[in-house]
């Protein structure tokens, strides 16, 4: 399903039988799998239109019950034509999903860019913040050798 892992927690008895086994593969690949595409597909459609593909998205109010699902009546999620389980998500953002973006979320831009749309982009500076010049470092080294 284009996962690279999940853990699943509970008990031995997920694989004490074939028929357990099943379940557990049926419920992946039909509920947890498409969930999971869903919700990652939201989030991707959300920072490419809400912040310029150069942040994520996130609640303008934490305790306001919305959530990034995609809309089911611009998105379906669907399998591949081929004989196996993949899916895919078809669809893009309608206006009125862009328009709940924007209600709902706002951006926390990537490193170096910034904006409420994250449109500008400054480099960031260096952690140790100045250069340091080839002559100080040899003087550093010499000053160390002669501690030693």
């Amino acid at each position: 399903m284009g996962m690279s892992g999940a853990i699943l927690w509970g008990s031995i008895d997920f694989s004490r039988t074939t028929e357990n086994c099943q379940a557990v593969k049926d419920q992946v690949h039909n509920v947890l799998g498409p969930y999971i595409l869903n919700l990652t597909a939201s989030v991707r459609f959300c920072s490419r239109t809400l912040c310029s593909n150069h942040g994520r998205c996130y609640r303008r109010n934490a305790d306001e019950d919305v959530f990034l699902h995609l809309n089911s009546k611009s998105f379906r999620i669907v399998k591949r034509k081929r004989r196996t389980d993949k899916v895919h998500i078809k669809g893009r953002p309608s206006l009125s999903d862009k328009r709940n973006y924007k209600a709902h979320f706002q951006c926390q831009c990537y490193r170096g860019w910034n904006g409420t749309r994250c449109t500008r982009y400054k480099k960031p500076i260096d952690s140790c913040g100045a250069k340091t010049s080839p002559l100080t470092l040899v003087l550093v080294l010499l000053l160390s050798l002669l501690l030693i």
